[in-house]
């Protein structure tokens, strides 16, 4: 199989990667990958993260016995295609939704020396996932923060980048302008059809709109990395530290806490669902105009 064809079978991946960790990667992966779900799409969430983080998104933890639950190998199968190309386990998380689970069985990739060697892992990994990615809408692949091998994986194997950052200023607007590098060396290295679905802001206080102006006017003045939007214009979602703590708890997308608890406390919930359902669709969107 030549580039061009695992480029056209990887052209719907998604990477959700930062420069930074704690700016919603997980949440944004997870939370996307139920909205296209509850759309109608068949979705895929690939966990290139040593933290495993998506296992506590799908429930793992909080409900045993669930699919994530006994499906989370920490990532001991996705390491194993890797290393002898084969395709990696799949989880059914949800309706809709499969997950190649993460963990800390790939963090023993971080220790892979020398570039030759991350090539060859690159290369292993856009193999081993290409024939499972093509049978999916749409595929989300949760990036681990900062320069590693496994987010050269994570972008090896898409075929586009969403950004989320951050509400801290300083630390955000540098972390988008770390990733432009690296997006640029893999790009070079190993995927030429790497391309940009934009940055927008994730967590955002609605109440502080002094923060959320300077933190504008700044991410405005970056010109490396595009700003998703959609007709009615930025694209943001909101920050709940009840309903984020909610969700993790009980092991449940941010759609389905507000479909679960009483009005009084869903009207948050149903908020930053539809911030997250708007997310969805200028995502979709982007990658349907970008395939022209």
């Amino acid at each position: 199989m030549d580039d061009a064809d695992l480029g056209r079978m990887l052209g719907r991946n998604v990477a959700v990667a930062s420069g930074k960790g704690g700016v919603g990667k997980t949440s944004t992966a997870v939370n996307v990958a139920a909205a296209a779900a509850g759309m109608g799409l068949a979705v895929l969430v690939v966990d290139v993260d040593g933290q495993g983080s998506t296992a506590e998104d799908f429930g793992a933890h909080a409900r045993p016995g669930s699919p994530a639950a006994t499906g989370n190998d920490h990532g001991r199968g996705f390491l194993g295609a890797l290393l002898d190309g084969s395709e990696p386990p799949v989880v059914a998380a949800r309706k809709g939704i499969d997950w190649v689970p993460g963990g800390n069985y790939l963090n023993v990739l971080n220790g892979a020396a020398g570039p030759a060697r991350h090539g060859d892992l690159r290369a292993a990994a856009r193999s081993c996932l290409a024939g499972l990615s093509a049978r999916y809408d749409l595929v989300l692949v949760d990036c681990p923060p900062g320069n590693s091998v496994l987010q050269e994986i994570g972008l090896a194997v898409s075929g586009h980048v969403l950004v989320p950052v951050g509400a801290d200023t300083a630390s955000s607007v540098a972390a988008l302008l770390n990733i432009g590098p690296q997006v640029r060396q893999v790009r070079e290295q190993c995927n030429p059809g790497l391309r940009w679905l934009g940055f927008f802001e994730w967590g955002v206080d609605v109440t502080a709109t002094r923060v959320a102006r300077i933190l504008r006017a700044r991410l405005d003045g970056v010109d490396k990395v595009p700003r998703l939007e959609d007709q009615e214009g930025r694209i943001t979602v909101r920050w709940s530290r009840a309903v984020a703590q909610a969700c993790r708890e009980r092991g449940l997308t941010v759609a389905e806490l507000a479909a679960e608890l009483a009005k009084s406390r869903a009207e948050t919930a149903a908020a930053l669902a539809g911030d997250y359902a708007r997310l969805t669709r200028a995502v979709i969107g982007a990658i349907i105009q970008q395939e022209g």
